[in-house]
């Protein structure tokens, strides 16, 4: 979903009565359920729907079942739209947003970061998802949760099995060896 349909959304919920929010929910549990039964839960169009509705609980503060649904439908989007797809980047960005919300910055790091990569071989460096996603990213990495502790110099460590014979150069014979 774009950003003035995510705005639209948000406002829609922010005015809205508990009532109308759980006509919409009903709404969108209906659609996907005729939906599944009709096509099977593993075609893009019901995967789409499924997208909305998460993001839909996601805009009416029910986070963690948005993320749980996510979660559940990332092996189905690969399958169904590859590895390096929209489908699957939104997918990792959803399931970063949530794991904001919950708190969850290192969590949210991860997602965002492979939500990035995806971004970055389909539409580039400079668009304008890939440079929010990067923003974002940027943002959460000098949280303390996240940022990356510098890695400690490898110990010396002894060499393995010192007390056998020495090597050899190759094609020369051990001396002493029989003739």
């Amino acid at each position: 979903m774009g950003k003035a349909v995510d705005d639209k959304l948000a406002g829609w919920c922010f005015e809205a009565d508990r009532y109308e929010i759980h006509v919409a929910e009903q709404y969108f549990q209906e659609s996907m359920a005729n939906l599944k039964d009709a096509e099977g839960m593993e075609k893009a169009k019901f995967l789409s729907i499924q997208d909305d509705y998460c993001h839909f609980l996601q805009v009416t503060g029910q986070q963690e079942r948005a993320a749980s649904l996510l979660r559940e439908s990332l092996e189905a989007k690969v399958g169904v739209f590859g590895d390096l797809s929209p489908e699957v980047a939104e997918t990792y960005r959803l399931l970063g947003r949530a794991d904001l919300a919950q708190g969850n910055q290192s969590g949210a790091h991860k997602k965002l970061k492979k939500c990035l990569q995806i971004q970055t071989l389909l539409y580039g460096p400079q668009d304008k998802r890939t440079l929010a996603t990067q923003q974002t990213i940027d943002v959460l990495s000098r949280a303390p949760e996240v940022a990356v502790k510098p890695r400690q110099a490898p110990k010396a460590k002894p060499a393995f099995c010192t007390s056998g014979p020495q090597p050899t150069m190759l094609g020369k014979a051990r001396p002493g060896a029989a003739d």
